[in-house]
């Protein structure tokens, strides 16, 4: 759950996501889970609910992370962490990833096209 000196996973997964013109991967764990993005984590939007993967699926433990999840449970927003299957991104109204640059909204994913509006309670967190 926290950085290592083994970057090799994200290194190998960018390589595959520039060969593929992707502006973005998301990484699984090894069970098959949702875990994160490519250099940062990743949350989804479903009815009114905020979705990320749990600790338990091997994204980092990052402070943004932590800070979005914190601000949209302190305005009483529900936030879910659990293990989610890709397919589970498919049904989300909004997908948007964060690390220490801000949020950056997905629009696109496997031809499904989502929501991307800024999120003024998140945007907030990284003025």
């Amino acid at each position: 759950h926290c950085k290592t000196l083994n970057g090799l996973p994200y290194v190998m997964a960018n390589l595959q996501r520039k060969e593929m013109d992707m502006e973005e991967v998301i990484l699984l764990s090894s069970d098959g889970f949702v875990s994160e993005a490519g250099s940062a984590n990743i949350f989804w939007l479903k009815g009114g609910a905020f979705y990320t993967p749990s600790l338990a699926a091997n994204c980092i433990a990052g402070i943004g992370r932590e800070k979005i999840i914190e601000a949209l449970q302190g305005q009483n927003i529900p936030v879910r962490e659990g293990l989610y299957l890709p397919g589970e991104l498919l049904e989300a109204e909004q997908v948007f990833t964060s690390n220490v640059t801000g949020i950056s909204y997905i629009a696109n994913l496997e031809g499904r096209t989502y929501n991307t509006t800024a999120l003024p309670i998140l945007e907030r967190l990284f003025e």
